[in-house]
């Protein structure tokens, strides 16, 4: 297996806002406003269709999921915002970005951005079709591209290589 790894990388806005949507569906707070959310919803239609017994159909069980709908809409447009305005306002930390992965840790380097962390700072990986994303224990992430590796056997030295240094 290498023992180091190079990645350059230009994210564009649909890229960014994608991993952003992404990353956002793994936060504690997410899933337990879910968990609540969808109970809550359960214990509602429950006790409507004992109240109105034989009264309810397919439109009213629905209506109950549906301010989770509105929810999810409204924190996606709110997000959509957010990172526009990021991806606008900042985009020195998008274009021309390299990441240098050792036996030490993670460096970035990039316009006016410089990143270095060793690997004990790093809490995990997350993996999605298109990006592997990389959390240190702070509150951010970094995104990697997949389309960034030359070949399948590249990505998944790379892949074995994470799993190593983050005990994932």
């Amino acid at each position: 297996m290498k023992e180091t790894f190079s990645v350059d990388q230009n994210l564009t806005f649909k890229e960014w806002y994608s991993a952003t949507l992404f990353f956002s569906l793994f936060t504690k707070f997410v899933h337990y406003f879910f968990i609540f959310f969808t109970l809550m919803s359960i214990l509602r239609l429950y006790l409507d269709i004992h109240e109105f017994s034989g009264s309810w159909n397919l439109l009213h069980v629905l209506s109950f999921f549906l301010p989770m709908a509105i929810f999810i809409f409204v924190v996606a447009v709110i997000l959509f915002i957010i990172c526009l305005s990021i991806y606008k306002l900042m985009p020195h930390l998008f274009q021309n970005i390299s990441y240098e992965f050792s036996n030490w840790g993670i460096e970035r380097n990039g316009g006016k951005t410089e990143f270095s962390k060793p690997w004990n700072e790093i809490s995990k990986f997350k993996e999605s079709r298109l990006f592997i994303l990389i959390f240190p224990k702070t509150l951010d992430f970094h995104i990697i591209q997949k389309t960034q590796f030359e070949s399948i056997n590249e990505l998944n030295n790379f892949r074995n290589f994470l799993k190593e240094k983050t005990n994932s």
